[in-house]
């Protein structure tokens, strides 16, 4: 992250979300994980929220933006019960800074 220009937009893509608390210190503006399908099968995903600090979902913190996706299909069985699979759309906008 030394070599990086914080005043660009930073996204961050890690498969899993274990580092979420790591990260939020980083200067980056969005992070996007999967990895935990969101439990799979209920009751997992109770598992998946005590075991992450985001196991699903959106969520800010210090000002970065972080989202853990379930992901559009499963591991193991192809089973789902308590856990839906999505594609997530992001729309990022910004403003462009005249440095003139």
């Amino acid at each position: 992250m030394t070599q990086v220009n914080s005043a660009e937009p930073l996204i961050l893509l890690d498969h899993r979300p274990s580092d979420i608390a790591e990260h939020s210190q980083m200067p980056i503006d969005l992070q996007l994980s999967g990895h935990t399908h969101n439990g799979q099968i209920f009751p997992a995903n109770f598992i998946v929220s005590a075991i992450n600090r985001l196991g699903y979902g959106y969520e800010v913190i210090d000002n970065s933006h972080f989202v853990v996706s379930s992901g559009y299909g499963f591991w193991g069985i192809p089973f789902r019960l308590g856990s839906r699979s999505e594609i997530w759309l992001i729309t990022l906008n910004g403003q462009v800074e005249d440095n003139v």
